[in-house]
Formats: C-alpha cells, structure tokens, sequence
C-alpha cells in the first residue's frame, strides 16, 4: 500500500517498493509483508551504517485525515522472528513508536531538494516544507500534476508572519526549473489558492515580474 517516493517530517527521504525500503542511505531488503495488517519485516543491507544484516520491521498507518505515518519498530532485532515480535501502538501516533511519534510521510514533491535562484537566494524544498533564505513555509496542501504548492507563512517569518502562500513551477523546453510565489500574504489558503501565475509567461507572468529559475545546489 506503502509504494512510492516520500519524505517525512524530520527532512528524510524514502523509496519503497514490495522489494525494499531504503531510507536515506540506508537499504533494508524486505523478506515478507502484509499490506491488510500494515507491516514489513526486513533484513538491513550489509553496506548500512547502522545495524547490518540485522533485520528490522515496519508499521504504517494512516490518521483521520488521510495522512499516512510510519514507524520503525524493530531496526536491530537478532533474527526476522524478533523482528515480527516488535509491535508499535498505531493509535498513539505522538508516541506509540517505542516512545516516540510515529513519522508522518508524504509523496514526494517534483521540485524536492536543495536550489539556488537566480538572484541568489537559497531554497530548501520538501513536501512539508519550502525554505528561502530564513523564511519557512510549511506546505499544507500540494499538487505533482498542476505543480503548485500552498503553505501557511512560519510564525517567526520577517513578512507576513502566519499568513499564507502560493507556490508554483515549471520547466522551460531546456528543462530548467522556474519558480513563482504568487501568494505570498494571503488571508486564507482558499485565497492563495486563487492565485495563479501565467506558466506560459516566464518573463513577466509572477504577478508582473519575471519566474525565478531554480538550479540544484548539489555539487559532484
């Protein structure tokens, strides 16, 4: 049920297929699953920092809003037995994982990574989060397809603190990426979500300015 690309609240990155679970760098080959009772038992690659060739289970489940959560709760268990022996209290979500929450993970955002604009700025991006420079926008609703992404303003933000915004992208025919943040003080998300800039306009259609194109900081 549980297959796809995701990130989780704490800023990981997961694939997961009927084969394996690979979180972050670490790979966790899957023996068997039950996808009517939300688990996977699974034998941790002997390449992994922590814990190789033990074996480790996964539970996963969903909250009333649809929201899926996960938790590991075997990662060092002797054999696939005590693995399976491993339970995690699915209706204690703040702290039914061995004593911690349970994570919560999305479908990964198309534009997800580390960016720099072409004026400089910096950009942090995840399905939960999009961060430019010090300022945090914590995403509560996104679409792959339509590409676009609104989120309520951090609190602690310089501008328009609590307010909410609209984010949009796109590639040119070279495939570069470009960005619009179309709202950016909205009142409601219904408001930032009547906000759309012209994909077809790079050069002026952000509210009368140019997009900003968006290029991986990640270096080789």
């Amino acid at each position: 049920d549980l297959t796809g690309g995701f990130s989780d609240n704490w800023g990981g990155s997961h694939s997961i297929s009927s084969f394996s679970w690979t979180s972050g760098s670490s790979i966790f080959h899957i023996l068997d699953f039950d996808n009517d009772a939300n688990w996977a038992v699974a034998q941790n690659d002997s390449a992994n920092s922590w814990s190789p060739d033990l074996f480790s289970k996964f539970e996963w489940t969903t909250d009333s809003d649809g929201a899926w959560y996960y938790c590991q709760s075997a990662y060092d268990a002797a054999t696939e037995e005590d693995a399976m022996a491993a339970t995690a209290d699915a209706n204690d979500l703040a702290a039914g994982c061995g004593g911690f929450g349970w994570s919560e993970v999305r479908t990964s955002l198309d534009l997800t990574g580390d960016f720099t604009d072409n004026w400089g700025g910096s950009h942090s991006i995840s399905s939960f989060s999009w961060t430019s420079g010090s300022s945090v926008f914590h995403i509560l609703d996104f679409d792959n397809d339509a590409n676009w992404a609104v989120a309520q303003n951090d609190a602690g933000n310089s501008y328009n603190p609590s307010l909410f915004s609209k984010f949009e992208w796109t590639t040119d025919s070279d495939g570069a990426w470009f960005y619009c943040q179309s709202a950016f003080d909205a009142p409601t998300t219904e408001d930032a979500m009547a906000v759309i800039a012209d994909v077809n306009d790079l050069a002026a259609g952000c509210g009368g300015f140019g997009w900003s194109e968006l290029t991986s900081a990640v270096t080789e």
